[in-house]
């Protein structure tokens, strides 16, 4: 049995590398000494004798999640797979199989390291991609030599034992999760049918139907008809941009179907791309995103074609990108993936300069309190009512229940756009509307009570004040040569400047500043005017 295996040979050209770019030299040297590498993260020492235990810090869950998805075992594989070195070629593949027959050996036994080892969808499709890698590598796919060395520590029959495990976890529907980590599943499921079609196309066809079957309802549920992200962040945008592209090149290799209907939806997502993508390669930090997209997108050929407007309701943003300015402005939604408390929040981008920001997310563990206050309402750009209280997504039926937007008109100098929220009992609106290099924003709400409120604008920690008048709530703002100016036109809230966080990547936080603009009233309608270049006759 082993003998057939050994001489099997792989029908998969290459076996998919899900990771974000890494130096995957330095992960692989690492790893010798049981380094393990977590993307966007670092490294974090694991004690192999003691069931993997480390000192996990903050942000454990993500960095669960990354040694639960043995990382540094398939960079130090790929490393052994493409040197033409014996000596490393052997080393860094003895370090593979040690790392992976550790982790199969160990992973369940009782460890706060492998906590939801078999409850992360995305921990789980990320371990089949590299079981495969292992198979792919062990088939065929790599030098003799690396079956050879691989064959000690994680023979192909137990590789086959463990994918087949992963795989049937994967394929069933009650582990599955409609968004980014869901496609995920069902590409490391259909890459394992078809590995696994010479050996049991019985087997292989069953889940290849599953993922494709959960793929073409995920298309649709991904991007709205207009091709936007429905997961509230630009950053996911290009994410699921990337997955979906390779999932259709995938497809079409190895002939599993039409993917007539993926062009024409991924040719919309890359022009929605190229709107939420700034002229200086940024993008702004709606939802769980960070400054510059962590994956590839094609550049477009017509560089004078970028730019424009987007209304997208059913994803919930808006994106205006004219006369060298860029705004998102956020209602509603369909999902609740990667979504912040940001309704009527806005973001601005002027002249290569950020000024008013979303101020990220810092990382996805909502344990820490840190999250918890970059998902909230006082680190966005919007109007919010103190009677609101600490809002939680449970509490809303769908993201509609939240936000949502109310009208919209533009043509290309001018847009106007409203929302209303409804986090609290009243209902708050909010409009925005450009034109002649003016923005301007109304609130207003009516209240059977005093309510207290507060407007938010925050700053980029670039962003200088550079006068202030108290009495006519106005403000001077520069950000390097560019400057805008920004007042509150009825004079009815009472100006502060609040410190603040801003957290560009992951786990990185920076000192900033909110001006805020708050009062208590049963009703209330605010203006507020944002003029770019010279404000308000002075220079």
């Amino acid at each position: 049995m082993t003998e057939y295996f050994s001489s099997l040979k792989s029908p998969l050209i290459k076996a998919h590398w899900p990771w974000p770019k890494m130096d995957m030299q330095d992960v692989a040297t690492r790893a010798d000494n049981w380094e393990l590498y977590m993307p966007n993260i670092g490294y974090i020492t694991i004690d192999p004798d003691n069931s993997w235990k480390a000192d996990l810090g903050e942000a454990a869950n993500s960095k669960r999640l990354w040694l639960n998805s043995l990382v540094s075992a398939h960079a130090s594989l790929e490393v052994a797979t493409k040197t033409d070195e014996d000596s490393t070629r052997t080393m860094k593949a003895e370090t593979a199989g040690r790392i992976l027959k550790s982790y199969l050996d160990k992973h369940l036994h009782e460890s706060t390291t492998f906590q939801g080892a078999w409850q992360d969808e995305h921990a789980v499709a990320n371990r089949l991609f590299v079981i495969i890698a292992f198979l792919h590598a062990s088939c065929g796919g790599a030098d003799p030599s690396i079956y050879t060395t691989l064959s000690k520590y994680v023979p192909i029959l137990r590789l086959l034992f463990e994918a087949d495990k992963h795989a049937q976890w994967l394929n069933d529907d009650k582990h599955y999760i409609e968004n980014n980590h869901g496609t995920m599943m069902d590409l490391a499921l259909a890459q394992f049918a078809v590995f696994l079609k010479v050996i049991d196309p019985v087997t292989s066809d069953r889940y290849l139907a599953t993922a494709l079957r959960r793929l073409e309802k995920m298309l649709d549920s991904t991007f709205d008809d207009d091709g936007c992200c429905t997961e509230n962040s630009p950053t996911y945008h290009f994410v699921n941009y990337g997955l979906f592209s390779t999932i259709e090149q995938f497809i079409q290799h190895y002939r599993l179907g039409n993917t007539d209907k993926w062009g024409a939806k991924l040719a919309k997502a890359r022009y929605v791309g190229h709107l939420l993508l700034r002229p200086d390669g940024t993008i702004p930090l709606v939802g769980d995103s960070e400054i510059r997209p962590g994956t590839f997108f094609p550049k477009i050929e017509d560089e004078s074609s970028i730019g424009g407007i987007g209304y997208y309701p059913s994803a919930g943003i808006f994106v205006a990108s004219i006369n060298n300015l860029h705004l998102t402005f956020r209602a509603g939604g369909s999902k609740f993936t990667h979504r912040h408390v940001d309704d009527l929040s806005f973001t601005l981008w002027v002249q290569g300069k950020e000024f008013i920001i979303d101020s990220g997310m810092y990382n996805y563990d909502t344990s820490d309190k840190l999250r918890r206050w970059f998902i909230s309402s006082r680190a966005h750009s919007g109007i919010y009512l103190e009677s609101a209280g600490h809002i939680l997504f449970k509490n809303f039926e769908s993201p509609m229940a939240m936000s949502e937007f109310t009208s919209e008109r533009h043509d290309s100098e001018f847009f106007n756009i409203k929302a209303v929220h409804k986090l609290s009992k009243i209902e708050v609106n909010r409009e925005l509307e450009y034109q002649c290099n003016t923005l301007t924003i109304t609130d207003h709400f009516q209240s059977h009570q005093t309510e207290q409120w507060r407007v938010q604008f925050v700053l980029h920690p670039d962003v200088v004040i550079s006068q202030v008048d108290q009495l006519a709530n106005s403000l001077i703002l520069r950000n390097g040569s560019t400057q805008i100016g920004l007042r509150e036109i009825n004079g009815r809230g009472k100006l502060e400047i609040e410190h603040t966080r801003y957290s560009p990547t992951f786990m990185k936080e920076i000192e900033n500043r909110t001006i805020c603009f708050h009062g208590e009233d049963t009703s209330v309608r605010l203006a507020f005017e944002i003029t770019i270049g010279a404000p308000h006759g002075k220079t």
